[in-house]
């Protein structure tokens, strides 16, 4: 390839959509380097001395279950600096021995060129497809339900945040936030600390606390933040541990006892940083 923003989409479209064997064996052959890498949801061939010959078998596999597949580029950017290759894909990839109509789903690919003998040559490529769309291009009709199911799993996640987040302003109006309780900085009532007048104190909560282990100066407050992600800990190492006992499971209660005991020890020797 002599100008890669103009004949990578010709070339994607050729690899998607081409009929003949001898042509596809002759475009693999000439597009790719001899050590070519390709990533996909379903696939993976890493750089290797016969890696081109594993692409081109990718690729015969997808014209023998798909002949009738067809392509269409949507967008495209190359950065010339460092001979990378975007484009956003359409396809409408149908099985041969499925009953069912072809739906379009999309991907993005991305390409890193290795220029040789003043042409560039594909040396890298990944392909991304969103779940919905990788069940598309399988089986159409059960979309709808990996559409439900991520649905469900960003409720629960945001239920999981809002739960660590209550949590924590538990923590603190119990214990306080290091010295400030004493100061009268921290107003009392439990009620009263998710309402909209109390909102100065959720937010001095907020930003004295770490989602993570905090590497830096210790003081009261990051004492606070500390004692208040461990206290998180221990209670989900209980509710683990707890629905193992019930269910009989005992590998993940040895795995987990050692972060249970490690919890515990945590949280019993910051408290006393968390009451100053």
């Amino acid at each position: 390839m002599q100008n890669p923003q103009r004949d990578l989409p010709l070339v994607l479209k050729a690899l998607a959509t081409c009929r003949n064997p001898a042509d596809l064996r002759a475009a693999v052959k000439q597009l790719y380097t001899h050590d070519a890498s390709l990533h996909h949801p379903l696939w993976i061939v890493e750089h290797g001395a016969n890696s081109r010959q594993k692409i081109l078998g990718l690729y015969e596999l997808c014209r023998i279950i798909s002949p009738d597949t067809t392509s269409n580029v949507n967008s495209v950017f190359y950065d010339e600096n460092h001979h990378v290759f975007f484009a956003e894909v359409t396809q409408h990839f149908h099985v041969r021995i499925s009953p069912f109509k072809s739906a379009p789903s999309r991907y993005t690919v991305r390409i890193e060129l290795q220029e040789q003998d003043n042409a560039f040559y594909i040396y890298f490529q990944e392909e991304f497809l969103h779940p919905m769309d990788l069940m598309i291009s399988v089986l159409p009709p059960l979309a709808p339900l990996v559409r439900l199911a991520l649905v469900f799993f960003a409720l629960m996640w945001v239920m999981y945040s809002k739960i660590w987040i209550f949590s924590l302003l538990l923590w603190a109006k119990f214990f306080g936030i290091g010295s400030d309780i004493r100061r009268g900085k921290v107003k009392s009532g439990l009620m009263r600390l998710v309402q909209p007048e109390d909102q100065e104190t959720v937010d001095a909560i907020l930003k004295t606390t770490r989602y993570g282990p905090f590497r830096g100066k210790f003081n009261s407050l990051n004492a606070s933040a500390a004692c208040t992600l461990q206290l998180w800990h221990f209670q989900f190492v209980l509710i683990i541990l707890h629905s193992c006992t019930l269910c009989r499971i005992r590998t993940p209660t040895v795995l987990l006892s050692p972060i249970l005991r490690n919890c515990i020890f945590r949280c019993s020797h910051g408290r006393r940083f968390c009451t100053m």
